[in-house]
Order: structure tokens, then sequence, then C-alpha cells
């Protein structure tokens, strides 16, 4: 629902808005600042997060070859690696973005297909909320598809 608001409101608004300048336009200077300072943060939680986790895959693909490498230069590689194909342009990025999301498409439906012969009924009836809270960093990194431009 809250997807469906912002194409509403940036419908609303037109071409060449996004969600600072429509902050700016309902709420004011101290609204549009107060957006400005939540992108940077779910941005930087976003960035951290693809860092730490991407670094942590290629050390345990590292190590499945018994090659031992220090976090801490994975995560500058990982960071240099992918931050360079970013800076080769929109190209290549878009390039390397479609075989990320193929590869993302494949993987859900097979987890899906695995995962459809494991489900019961039952638990659907069953709220957990002290479960939930591990979950609430993606929940929030998952918001970054607000992100609306021109």
């Amino acid at each position: 629902t809250t997807a469906l608001l912002l194409v509403e409101l940036s419908t609303w608004f037109g071409p060449g808005t996004n969600l600072v300048t429509m902050t700016q336009s309902t709420l004011g200077p101290l609204g549009k600042w107060i957006s400005v300072g939540l992108y940077i943060f779910i941005y930087a939680a976003t960035l951290t997060a693809y860092i730490a986790e991407g670094g942590n895959l290629i050390s345990h693909l590292a190590a499945a070859v018994n090659v031992m490498i220090p976090m801490p230069l994975i995560n500058v590689v990982f960071t240099a690696l992918w931050g360079g194909f970013v800076y080769l342009g929109t190209g290549p990025t878009e390039k390397i973005n479609s075989v990320c999301l193929a590869f993302a498409i494949v993987a859900y439906a097979g987890l899906v297909s695995i995962g459809v012969t494991n489900i019961d009924p039952q638990l659907l009836l069953v709220a957990d909320v002290k479960a939930a809270i591990p979950a609430l960093p993606i929940m929030v990194v998952a918001f970054t598809f607000h992100n609306i431009a021109e």
C-alpha cells in the first residue's frame, strides 16, 4: 500500500519530482532535511549490508578451496570490484544487474518449488511477534524501493 501511495503522490506532482522534492513541497524545509537524513541512513545501511554479506560470501567461497583471506581485505576487494562496474557507467552496470536479477529469479523459483512441499497451513494461523524481531533490519532495508525519480 505504501508503494501505491507513493505512485499516486508522484503522479500528482508530475515529472521531475522525487521523494525529497515531494517532502519539501508538503512538509517544508524541515521535512525535506529529515527526508534527506533518512535517505542517507537507509542507503548507508543498504550499502553496509551488501558489502558485509558480499564479503562473507567471498570468504566462504575462498574457504571452500582452502584459501584464507582476511575479511577487511575481502571487503575492500568486493567494494572495488562492484564499485568498478558502477564507475564504468550505466551500460556495464545494467548488464551485471540483469545477470544478477536473472540469477535471483531462478534462485527464488527454486526456493519456492522446494519449499512449497513443506508448507503446513496450520502454522499460518500462529503468530509469534518475538520471532519477527530478528527480521526487522531486512524489512527496513527492503524499503529502499521508494527511490522514485523522474
